[in-house]
């Protein structure tokens, strides 16, 4: 079987705001719901590792959380969702990052280079809606050399 942690609870409304103030969370998982709304601010979860929220129908921007405050995050998944505005560089800080998925919202402008540093490090899979030119809604960004994945 898959070992990853699985959300697919059939949950249906918005994320608790209450969540961001979960400071010991390692894990969070709640893909493949019918949340919606935005995702509440998550600065203060610095011991999280691990983030799945894809394949819902979430929205707004994510740049309200200050990524930088998790020093562990491994794996962060956004794909999947209606999620706008730009990517956030304070991802560019969290050097453990190994695995960060964009792909499939209404994101635009450019992959923050903070982040495509990264892929010298631990960072082996970014993906994002791109192209070159990038047509809106989509996010300019390298491939190979930066993303590792561009959808349309």
């Amino acid at each position: 079987g898959n070992d990853s942690p699985s959300g697919k609870n059939n949950f249906i409304g918005s994320i608790p705001s209450e969540v961001g103030t979960l400071t010991k969370m390692v894990v969070f998982t709640a893909n493949d719901n019918k949340f919606f709304g935005p995702l509440p601010n998550l600065s203060k979860l610095t011991s999280l590792e691990f983030l799945d929220v894809s394949n819902n129908d979430l929205t707004r921007r994510i740049r309200n959380t200050n990524w930088a405050s998790m020093p562990n995050l491994q794996y962060a998944d956004f794909s999947g969702n209606k999620f706008s505005g730009s990517i956030p560089d304070s991802f560019g800080s969290n050097k453990k990052l190994e695995y960060a998925a964009f792909d499939h919202n209404d994101f635009t402008g450019i992959m923050p280079l903070q982040i495509c540093a990264l892929r010298l490090g631990n960072l082996k899979n970014l993906s994002s809606d791109c192209s070159s030119p990038p047509t809106p809604p989509q996010v300019a960004c390298v491939f190979p050399t930066c993303c590792t994945a561009c959808f349309n």
